[in-house]
């Protein structure tokens, strides 16, 4: 019984032996299977990673085909429209050249769908001159060639951030058309004409894409731009006449010397008295004008109104009755020794302190000039008369000024 007894306890000891060796080696077991699932190498993250690298596969990919697409249209249509262009085009690339996942694969991916402004989880392209000797998958081996030869070439590098912002490399395009287009500055003048050309170009570039219309022209040692049909033409941002080489740095408003008042301006509207601010007038409106012929203050109608944008060179004239008119410096106002402008108008004198100047009433007295600098949208006007006749003339702030034709 004896011997029994030290069997069975030997067995049980052995068996909590196993149990605890069992215990141990599943635990290490366990502890591998987390860390191979979990771990930065782990099955989960290479799962992850494979996912990535398809997403990135097929985004370069797609971009490889629309850079063929963008050189096979260039070549049939016979021009040398850029990549960068294409793509905005197509709405592939916004104006950061952030990739539209969905508009590039017509689906939507797991990644490509952060911002720029943090530049985690995008596809964008970046300019490298320097990834151009790499392999780029165009179409074929002709078009590499081409792209390899072409002056213009430029290369893009594919670049995904990820979401903790870091950028990588997943390809590069070659771009076989011209660089990146400029914008279009449209300059108009006020005859009605307008005209385009692209942002850094000199007003020499204007001369030469429009030689019929526009020249230089020399004064002293200086050249100025000419426009044909008799004008020298003034920049309001600047007040003076363009020396031909200056660049055309933003959109511009040409006028012929603007000849404007301000926008607040009173218009005399009719015969007992009544006003309205020039900037809220509107064609066929009633403006008063004098009649040169019988002496009389008549209404005539507003054919056309004028809005000179952005104007600079202006005057005030203040008078003895307390009124005061602000107009640009070449817009003419009527004295009793006839039309006068601070700047040369058609020969006009200038004004001067002590001028009398016509009212709706009569005549006041000129008691200060002041010019200033500003940047202004500022009015005129065209007037018939009500038999349809051209009226140059109205009452802006009580005094007679000008109008246009």
């Amino acid at each position: 019984m004896k011997i029994k007894s030290l069997r069975s306890k030997g067995e049980k000891g052995i068996t909590l032996i196993a149990l605890v060796v069992t215990i141990v080696v599943l635990l290490i077991l366990a502890g591998v299977t987390i860390t191979f699932v979990l771990d930065d190498g782990g099955i989960l993250n290479m799962a992850k990673e494979a996912a990535l690298a398809q997403d990135n596969a097929q985004i370069a990919d797609a971009l490889q085909l629309e850079a063929s697409n963008c050189f096979m249209e260039n070549i049939g249509n016979n021009t040398s429209l850029s990549l960068i262009d294409y793509l905005k085009t197509k709405q592939i690339i916004d104006g950061n050249n952030v990739i539209n996942v969905k508009n590039l694969l017509g689906t939507e991916l797991s990644t490509g769908k952060g911002t720029f402004e943090n530049k985690k989880d995008i596809y964008v392209l970046e300019e490298n001159g320097k990834v151009a000797a790499n392999t780029t998958r165009l179409a074929s081996i002709k078009m590499v060639q081409l792209a390899e030869e072409s002056k213009n070439v430029k290369t893009y590098s594919v670049v995904y951030y990820d979401k903790s912002g870091n950028g990588k490399v997943i390809g590069n395009l070659n771009d076989t058309g011209v660089t990146e287009s400029k914008k279009t500055i449209t300059f108009e003048i006020e005859d009605g004409t307008s005209y385009q050309i692209e942002e850094g170009s000199t007003w020499r570039d204007v001369i030469a894409k429009y030689p019929d219309l526009f020249s230089s022209v020399s004064s002293g040692d200086k050249e100025y731009v000419n426009y044909k049909k008799g004008y020298l033409y003034s920049l309001p941002a600047g007040g003076y006449t363009l020396d031909p080489d200056d660049e055309v740095k933003a959109q511009m408003y040409f006028t012929l010397n603007a000849e404007c008042i301000m926008p607040d301006s009173q218009l005399l509207t009719s015969l007992d008295g009544k006003t309205i601010l020039a900037k809220e007038i509107q064609e066929g409106q009633n403006l008063a004008y004098f009649d040169f012929t019988t002496n009389e203050v008549r209404l005539g109608t507003v054919s056309k109104v004028y809005i000179h944008k952005d104007a600079t060179n202006f005057v005030k004239y203040t008078f003895d009755d307390g009124s005061y008119l602000e107009a640009t410096d070449y817009h003419p106002i009527y004295t009793q020794e006839g039309w006068r402008s601070l700047t040369n108008r058609n020969g006009y004198e200038t004004p001067q302190v002590g001028d009398k100047v016509k009212t709706e009433n009569g005549w006041k007295t000129l008691t200060n000039i002041e010019e200033y600098k500003g940047l202004e949208d500022c009015y005129d006007f065209a007037i018939e008369s009500k038999d349809g006749q051209k009226v140059n003339n109205y009452f802006a702030n009580g005094t007679l000024v000008q109008g246009s034709y």
